[in-house]
């Protein structure tokens, strides 16, 4: 098919990774949508529970668009895959294309980016770690505490008191050992540190 001129294409898409490209999703048959759930499950994984789907897009990567209608079907057949499933979609991004097709018609498209994020199990904590390195006096604890207590630094290191674990900490003004703090996110992204400190005992967080 056909992409609209002065459109870039992007790259082909790639079968490893967690980003799908959709030229439609119009209508599937029952055994057709058994197979989109299972391919949505695969780049869920590849993503760590979360892809992103191109709607309007076809292999190589040509933006074709589709029309309103065809875009309507094709977000609510991707609706179903994610209910299938146990996720749900964010709309990341939405593209419309409009060329002239006759001295008096336009030929209008759309493409849109869908973020699908799978929700978590209530019985299950979603735990990401991310490790903060550097040289001495960088700054590794003074940006932990601002970013888990939400409040900018004084310029003397204010912030990092709140991961001191022991009295000689207080006293040099240094961490002698590994901190672990947290930082709490509902299921729609928002951060929660500052709302309760039950960061981790709430069935609504990350």
């Amino acid at each position: 098919m056909k992409g609209f001129d002065g459109i870039a294409p992007l790259p082909p898409e790639n079968d490893i990774g967690n980003v799908e490209y959709k030229s439609r999703l119009i209508n599937p048959t029952f055994s057709r949508f058994l197979h989109l759930a299972t391919q949505l499950k695969w780049r869920l994984r590849e993503g760590q529970g979360e892809a992103i789907y191109k709607i309007g897009v076809e292999d190589d990567g040509t933006i074709a668009g589709l029309t309103a209608p065809e875009m309507e079907k094709s977000m609510d057949t991707l609706r179903k895959m994610a209910e299938e499933i146990g996720a749900k979609l964010i709309l990341l991004n939405e593209t419309i294309f409009t060329r002239s097709s006759g001295p008096t018609c336009e030929e209008t498209k759309i493409f849109k980016e869908v973020l699908v994020q799978k929700l978590p199990d209530n019985r299950k904590l979603v735990d990401l770690r991310l490790a903060i390195l550097g040289s001495a006096e960088a700054g590794k604890s003074t940006l932990c505490g601002v970013l888990t207590q939400g409040t900018l630094d004084n310029g003397q290191g204010k912030t990092r008191l709140n991961l001191f674990r022991f009295r000689h900490e207080f006293r040099s003004g240094k961490t002698s050992s590994i901190c672990l703090d947290f930082v709490g996110f509902s299921s729609e992204g928002e951060v929660m540190n500052l709302l309760n400190t039950r960061v981790v005992t709430r069935q609504s967080r990350l």
